[in-house]
């Protein structure tokens, strides 16, 4: 008896390195759902088809364009946690079923508290950096204005509320597993993925 195709839901705010491995799991005949508020024109430039994503780029727009205004955006922090929270909340309610979910630290909590209690999937949250806290601590020891502004406090909740909702939280190097080690996350929750390249690309 065929066992069923295992479903894989993905989200990504912006372009990054998810977009590739989305990309890269439908060239090899994985289920995979794209969730992302890029328009999809743009994302056809990489391979995607219509049938594998779900974009979200009206809905983003308006605070993508006021991102592009520096001169009026006061509030920057302000803009970029009502455009990750909406766009959050949108995804959240789009989800289709799916038995293991990836998603940014910064950007998919509520997509992924939603994933795990309708669909029970697996979480598996991607950070392409050191720990939040030991991020904020390197950027306070530089200047502590620097650091309240580059990572305010809405930031930090959302990515330790994500950390401790994971199953798997996903790393680039052994420098940034190290930092999770240095916080109390037990070693077991990391997974080492170092990045890959293109050779073609370059």
């Amino acid at each position: 008896m065929e066992r069923p195709q295992i479903k894989i839901a993905i989200f990504s705010k912006g372009r990054t390195h998810l977009w590739d491995m989305a990309l890269a799991m439908n060239q090899l005949g994985a289920n995979v759902s794209f969730y992302s508020d890029v328009p999809i024109f743009r994302l056809r430039t990489f391979g995607y088809s219509n049938q594998n994503v779900v974009s979200f780029f009206t809905l983003c727009l308006p605070y993508f364009l006021a991102s592009k205004i520096k001169f009026k955006n006061k509030k920057p922090h302000l803009l970029n946690q009502i455009w990750i929270e909406q766009l959050d909340t949108a995804v959240s309610k789009s989800l289709k079923p799916c038995d293991i979910f990836l998603g940014l630290s910064g950007t998919s909590l509520k997509t992924s508290q939603t994933a795990k209690a309708k669909y029970g999937a697996q979480i598996w949250i991607e950070r392409g950096s050191v720990h939040i806290l030991s991020q904020k601590k390197i950027l306070d020891q530089i200047d502590k204005k620097l650091g309240s502004e580059t990572i305010p406090n809405w930031a930090i909740q959302r990515e330790l509320k994500t950390y401790e909702l994971a199953d798997r939280i996903v790393v680039p190097s052994t420098h940034a597993a190290q930092s999770f080690y240095e916080n109390g996350i037990n070693s077991n929750k990391i997974f080492i993925n170092n990045y890959g390249v293109n050779l073609t690309d370059f």
